[in-house]
């Protein structure tokens, strides 16, 4: 025949409380041993139990049922607090995984933006900068802004492309001094 006794103190929180054995003894109960009741034991409940011996040689409550209340076909769970809800919350996996994506295609275009233009920039450059060592042992930029000032077409093309207010090219077609040295 099982024991009978009242729930003194119960933290739910962590899952543990003592039972009021008799007028001199409390029994302590884990939450693991009261199974298959419809909730978890509250203080004041009257509690059916057996006593068993632990493996550091102290009481404690076994096979635990609530009075009153009719056991359950299935045990309660074993947690302290059960979840608001019990569907799993996608939410944060579906947000992790857009920022993943846009992350890594934001990086994909960027690096292949970064790439293409590097290279256009240094095939450009490459362009320009042998144009300008071929014609800078000739050339150099000397304040001259007018066609009079030039010597040769090949001198209006040099300042037209690499000095700065340059008045060599009057209708704005690219060509310099083309009254003058370019015609």
């Amino acid at each position: 025949m099982q024991n009978r006794g009242i729930l003194t103190k119960w933290n739910d929180d962590r899952g543990f409380g003592f039972i009021k054995h008799s007028e001199t003894e409390t029994i302590f109960l884990h939450i693991s041993a009261v199974k298959m009741m419809p909730r978890r034991p509250k203080e004041g409940d009257f509690l059916f139990y057996d006593i068993v011996i632990d493996s550091s040689n102290k009481k404690k409550a076994a096979c635990v049922t609530i009075e009153g209340l009719q056991k359950n076909s299935i045990s309660m769970p074993r947690v302290s607090k059960i979840n608001k809800s019990s569907k799993p919350n996608y939410s944060y996996v579906t947000l992790i995984i857009i920022l993943a994506v846009l992350f890594f295609s934001f990086r994909h275009h960027f690096f292949s933006l970064s790439k293409s233009s590097t290279s256009k920039i240094t095939t450009s450059e490459n362009i320009q900068g042998t144009e300008i060592k071929s014609s800078e042992s000739k050339f150099t930029c000397e304040g001259k802004t007018y066609c009079s000032e030039m010597t040769s077409c090949e001198e209006a093309k040099f300042y037209l492309k690499n000095c700065p207010n340059q008045n060599t090219d009057g209708n704005g077609d690219g060509e310099p001094c083309e009254s003058q040295w370019c015609n």
